[in-house]
């Protein structure tokens, strides 16, 4: 037994004294020129551009394409031909060819006072448009609304004067935009629109940009140009519209079609057949 653990203890020493004995191994790396390889980018290929034709087929033809000709037909096409003013688009509202929706939060809209005698306009709490004489019954301020609560309303006696309000909405127009003439579209054009809308010689009774315009015209005190791009609506005394904002109406090229009489436009070749517009696309084959 003490023979071989000897042997053992031998065997033991020897390998550790060749393994001592034995030079460590280094890990060298060589890098072998070889020829530059050249990656040339591919270059983005060119976007095809869009089609410059828009071609609108439907079940019927337009009996006119004036705005305020009342054919239902007509819409598609002139939505191409007016871009907005104001679309509807994502469950809300979106401004096109203005810089903006008025907003009361942002003092674009907002109610003024105004002292009215007997014979004025007014909107009564009903809501309707009526003439201010001795028993009707008004809401003074737009705050307090309510027809059940007396504090809110105020029947006329037919001869003070009496404080109400009025409310106030602006609209400014985006700067370069242009009829398809290359004339730019201004507020007095949006003035035209109103006029003829409101003209009760225009024969539409639904008026396609705002199907509730002829109830409009009823409810408005002015509208006007308050600079080449500012159009201002003021409602009657007593008007309240939560949709004040789409209020403004969209504009007619008056340096066109101011020559013809209102009844006449919606034959006329230059409203009803080829009208000129600010869209990204001319009428050019009916």
């Amino acid at each position: 037994m003490k023979w071989t653990k000897a042997v053992l203890s031998l065997a033991v020493l020897s390998l550790w004294l060749l393994t001592a004995c034995t030079p460590t191994a280094v890990v060298q790396t060589v890098v072998v020129p070889g020829p530059t390889q050249v990656v040339t980018a591919t270059p983005s290929p060119t976007p095809t551009p869009g089609p410059t034709t828009l071609t609108i087929c439907q079940d019927g033809e337009p009996e006119t394409l004036y705005l305020y000709g009342g054919s239902e037909t007509a819409q598609n096409v002139l939505e191409a031909i007016y871009d907005g003013p104001i679309d509807h688009l994502s469950y809300g509202f979106q401004p096109v060819i203005l810089e903006k929706l008025p907003r009361l939060e942002d003092g674009d809209a907002y109610f003024t006072p105004v002292n009215v005698q007997a014979g004025d306009r007014v909107v009564d709490i009903n809501g309707r448009p009526v003439t201010l004489e001795k028993g009707v019954q008004v809401f003074p301020n737009h705050t307090c609304m309510d027809p059940a609560n007396p504090d809110c309303v105020v029947t006329f006696d037919g001869e003070s004067i009496l404080e109400m309000e009025q409310m106030v909405v602006q609209w400014q127009l985006k700067e370069g935009v242009t009829w398809s003439d290359g004339e730019p579209v201004t507020a007095e054009d949006s003035v035209y629109s109103y006029e003829l809308a409101c003209d009760p010689e225009t024969p539409a009774s639904d008026l396609l940009n705002l199907p509730w315009s002829k109830e409009l015209c009823e409810r408005t005190a002015s509208y006007a140009a308050a600079g080449a791009l500012t159009v201002v609506w003021t409602g009657l005394p007593g008007y309240v519209d939560d949709l004040y904002a789409l209020n403004f109406f969209t504009p007619l090229p008056r340096h066109l079609w101011q020559g013809y009489a209102s009844d006449t436009l919606v034959i006329q070749p230059e409203s009803a057949r080829q009208p000129t517009g600010w869209g990204p696309f001319v009428l050019t084959e009916w």
